[in-house]
């Protein structure tokens, strides 16, 4: 469905909360940016390789989101449906990683695709919860001691995501989808990310070639797009649709953007053989990175959990061995099992203690729920944080390529080097789409 371009402020025509429209209007503290920059995220990477130290990685956002009783197993946008209506939950889910000491948090984005949202919510809503959901990773970051530590990576889930109905794991949608389409739905993600502040972009759950050919398309149409990861769903050594992850991994070797590949939601107990496949391609000695962040060993059968959780902690040595640069967890893996893995990275990295981080004073809390980085500070901060008025400029201008891009003819119709605003002359829209 094409965006609605003339649609009503959320607080008339969408569910979206009065939370969401002042957080998306807010950049993260300058205070923060000022701090994260230190060490741009692919140096930060490479510090770590020299230093041959693991980095921490968090967990599942569902596993630590359902603790905090937000109900949205059959929402079309899944944990997405909270950026429109729990920005105060999502930051909490933040926090529980940060507070353990994860050195990189992944934004409540993967399930937030235009494609599946906007029809329900709007475009500009769509959009504006998007931005919400990262500025809040900025305000949980920003409320801690230490928080200059901790990177954000912008989550974008496959095309999988769309289809809702568990194709990550199987690339179902590969023999017959339009790659054109798969194609529109990364740029769509992409054109939402631009103007954003984060450390770098994760594409995850990886499960088919198609993908990964408009991935690759995608970030070089977008070439304002850094420091990506491209990580895989697999089984064994093969993404889903049956390509070998070696072919996969050669796809991305000599992308420029591309910094890591990721193995995720995978059998813990397959890591050890899926990293040393990487390793073979010339992936770390291109200066490349690996990640790893498995499921908890349980297995996903006919729409349900199967078997018993695995102690991931033990693994963690013997995937640092083969080659792995960072480590976390994915599906059914919270905060009691990362604690186990963070232990494990320490002993690697011979760290005694974790970093102390700590929740700020009551009176620095929004009576909403989230963290107020306004009170407290001097002048200069308040300065700071409120010059934004540029980064508001850029998201009207993002959000108007959006739309354009919502309503250009089917994408079976569109030539896959063409500009696809060059397409729009004058500013006249096409033909909108069924």
């Amino acid at each position: 469905m094409p965006c609605e371009s003339n649609a009503l402020p959320p607080s008339q025509s969408n569910p979206i909360s009065a939370l969401v429209m002042e957080v998306m209007d807010s950049s993260p503290p300058e205070k923060d940016k000022k701090k994260v920059k230190k060490l741009a995220f692919k140096a930060y990477l490479d510090d770590k390789k020299a230093k041959n130290e693991l980095v921490f990685l968090d967990g599942s956002f569902s596993t630590e989101l359902e603790k905090e009783n937000v109900d949205f197993e059959n929402h079309i946008g899944w944990t997405a449906y909270a950026n429109f209506e729990f920005l105060d939950k999502v930051q909490a889910v933040y926090e529980s990683y940060i507070n353990i000491g994860c050195d990189i948090i992944t934004t409540n984005t993967y399930h937030h695709a235009y494609e599946t949202l906007a029809p329900i919510y709007g475009c500009n809503a769509t959009n504006s919860a998007f931005r919400a959901a990262i500025n809040t990773a900025h305000i949980a970051r920003f409320a801690h001691k230490n928080e200059d530590n901790v990177r954000i990576l912008l989550s974008i889930g496959s095309y999988a995501i769309t289809q809702r109905d568990g194709s990550e794991y199987t690339g179902a949608y590969a023999a017959t989808v339009d790659p054109q389409h798969v194609r529109r739905y990364y740029l769509n993600q992409l054109v939402f990310a631009r103007p954003l502040d984060y450390d770098g972009v994760i594409f995850e759950t990886i499960p088919t070639k198609i993908d990964v050919e408009m991935i690759i398309n995608a970030i070089r149409e977008q070439s304002a797009i850094h420091d990506v990861i491209v990580s895989f769903s697999l089984n064994k050594l093969n993404l889903r649709d049956g390509t070998p992850l070696q072919d996969a991994v050669r796809m991305l070797l000599n992308v420029s953007q591309i910094i890591g590949v990721g193995v995720n939601c995978t059998n813990p107990a397959d890591g050890v053989d899926q990293i040393k496949s990487i390793v073979d391609c010339g992936w770390i000695d291109a200066g490349k990175h690996i990640f790893i962040y498995p499921n908890s060993g349980e297995a996903w059968v006919d729409g349900q959990y199967q078997g018993q959780k695995c102690a991931l902690h033990n693994y963690v040595k013997d995937w640092h061995t083969a080659g792995a640069l960072a480590v976390g967890g994915c599906c059914r893996v919270g905060v009691p099992e990362l604690t186990k893995i963070r232990n494990a990275i320490y002993k690697i990295n011979g760290v005694t203690e974790p970093p102390v981080r700590f929740r700020p004073s009551p009176s620095t809390i929004h009576p909403e729920g989230w963290f107020d980085p306004w009170e407290d500070s001097d002048d200069n901060e308040q300065e700071d944080f409120d010059k934004h008025e540029e980064s508001i400029v850029q998201v009207m201008e993002i959000e108007k390529e959006v739309l354009l891009l919502s309503q250009l003819p089917s994408p079976n119709k569109v030539d896959d080097t063409t500009n696809l605003e060059s397409e729009l002359e004058d500013g006249e829209l096409p033909d909108m789409i069924n």
